[in-house]
């Protein structure tokens, strides 16, 4: 079923629903194979779009739906020791036998803090193949919606962009040098910027 909502750009501090061609999600088709298959950690939660789109490459598709775990941990106080991978293998679901191939972040970096990404792709990197491939977009706008937005794949493999709220946040604003330096053991292979007011990155497991 197409999705409805039209193909606009959208100016940096707009915050409306938009369809954009995604250059991060082209570099992923053209790298995935439909002679092997592949094993994908969903970062977001479940879009039937989003599955439908890696399915045919896909031995098994594992939605964690981050964004809900991280909001509904208890408060940390001043004193308590930074967050660690330790941390995560307590809280995240995942099945730990899995390899990853395939990790899809979307927008899931803007709303988080250095000290839990890094600790997060140590967790990541831990449950990775060599190589696995992580794929996120964050915002260059001074604000963003103050929880994640709705990310589709569309049928034409455009990304639909879809706010939840009109309330918003101020964006923290990780430039590609902070990413790569919190993301220890992934290294940037391709960032593009969109005149939506988004950048792309795919980054890749390092050895």
């Amino acid at each position: 079923m197409a999705l409805a909502w039209p193909k606009v750009e959208i100016e940096p501090g707009e915050l409306g629903p938009c369809e954009f061609k995604s250059l991060g999600l082209e570099l992923l088709r053209n790298e995935l194979r439909e002679d092997r298959k592949y094993h994908v950690l969903d970062l977001g939660n479940a879009q039937g779009p989003n599955v439908e789109f890696f399915s045919h490459v896909s031995s098994r598709i594992h939605v964690e739906d981050l964004y809900h775990v991280w909001s509904t941990m208890p408060a940390r106080d001043e004193e308590a020791p930074p967050f660690s991978s330790a941390d995560l293998e307590v809280l995240l679901a995942h099945d730990r036998s899995i390899e990853f191939d395939l990790i899809l972040g979307w927008d899931l970096f803007d709303y988080f803090d250095a000290d839990f990404i890094a600790a997060l792709t140590v967790h990541l990197k831990r449950h990775c193949r060599k190589g696995a491939l992580l794929f996120m977009l964050t915002s260059t706008r001074r604000e963003i919606p103050e929880t994640p937005a709705r990310l589709v794949i569309t049928e034409d493999e455009n990304l639909l962009y879809a706010p939840r709220t009109s309330n918003t946040i101020d964006n923290p604003n990780h430039t590609p040098l902070a990413f790569e330096k919190m993301m220890r053991g992934f290294h940037l292979l391709h960032s593009f910027m969109l005149k939506n007011g988004m950048q792309e990155y795919v980054f890749a497991s390092a050895d």
